[in-house]
């Protein structure tokens, strides 16, 4: 199975999310983080949770926006992707209906355009 991880305000913010990841990837799951950073931004922090998870380097992947994030959610195949921002939930279910995203955390507001 594959699964993604949000890194800001998910996996970052949510100690039982980390857990989960670590779990998964003692089980031999592929776990990925798909952030909307760039590759270019300063990701110290984002390294050192991944380096606390045992989560390979290979497995980040960098959208650089948010709206990019369902075309790696095809790409890769992930089967369950965990997000805090709720248009991009909605987004990613749209777009790659058999590779459900689920919201965590409090961001649940829409845009006017997906209301």
């Amino acid at each position: 199975m594959n699964i993604s991880f949000d890194f800001d305000e998910t996996l970052k913010k949510h100690e039982s999310l980390q857990d989960l990841a670590k779990h998964l990837i003692k089980t031999a799951q592929e776990v990925y983080i798909l952030t909307a950073r760039s590759k270019d931004d300063d990701n110290q922090d984002l390294y050192d949770l991944a380096d606390s998870i045992r989560l390979r380097r290979a497995n980040i992947l960098f959208a650089d926006k948010p709206e990019f994030k369902w075309h790696y959610i095809m790409f890769k195949d992930i089967d369950l992707h965990f997000e805090n921002n709720l248009a991009t939930v909605k987004e990613i279910n749209n777009n790659v209906p058999n590779s459900p995203a689920v919201c965590v955390g409090l961001n649940t507001q829409l845009s006017d355009a997906d209301k």
